[in-house]
């Protein structure tokens, strides 16, 4: 995990001589597509490394045989509104991301007198209502995944304390960050929209 902090490349930089140390040792390592990109740009990583394997996202024909397997394993088929056209736009409101995907499944199902319908509602969006800095902390927190609470000062220099607790408190209140343990990570049910806002507004690539 990296800090985007002065020194925050320390953990990349162990990591780049410990690859150089054992270099008869193949490391597998796994990390998300944004922050691979930063790093092939701001470092020697890619010398270090054989070969980037990408994991393959889900069509809509794949996930509409994944839910029909589900439906018959479980004895609970959805009775309407499944068609070829919500998978294709589940697929593209999820990314094809398997957890995303099952995730919005779920939360568009409705039980209806002992059967499942589905009711999805594809007009739902992020709204566009959070400051600069709520966004700058919601994009840190995308970036990493999830963050050390006892570390969380160090990532958000940039903020004064008792500005970054008062954005920490209101995401957590809007259930935008959820705490994990001894972590806090983006709620899993706005990632995918967050992830669209993300994009449209040039935040990521």
């Amino acid at each position: 995990m990296v800090e985007k902090n002065e020194g925050g490349y320390y953990a990349i930089n162990s990591w780049l001589e410990l690859f150089e140390k054992y270099n008869k040792i193949i490391f597998i390592i796994e990390i998300n597509n944004l922050l691979k990109n930063h790093l092939i740009m701001t470092t020697s990583l890619n010398s270090s490394v054989l070969k980037y394997i990408n994991t393959n996202t889900f069509t809509n024909y794949q996930l509409e045989e994944i839910i029909e397997q589900k439906g018959k394993m479980s004895g609970q088929l959805v009775d309407s509104g499944v068609n070829k056209i919500n998978f294709r736009k589940l697929a593209n409101i999820s990314y094809g991301n398997i957890g995303w995907f099952n995730a919005l499944w779920l939360s568009f199902l409705t039980n209806n007198s002992n059967s499942l319908e589905l009711i999805p509602k594809y007009d739902l969006n992020f709204p566009n209502s959070c400051s600069d800095s709520e966004l700058l902390v919601l994009l840190q927190f995308y970036w990493h995944k999830r963050i050390n609470i006892d570390h969380i000062s160090t990532y958000f220099t940039h903020i004064e304390i008792n500005e970054l607790n008062e954005i920490l408190s209101f995401l957590k209140a809007e259930k935008l960050l959820i705490v994990k343990g001894t972590s806090m990570e983006i709620n899993y049910y706005v990632t995918p929209y967050l992830k669209r806002y993300f994009k449209m507004n040039n935040f990521i690539n």
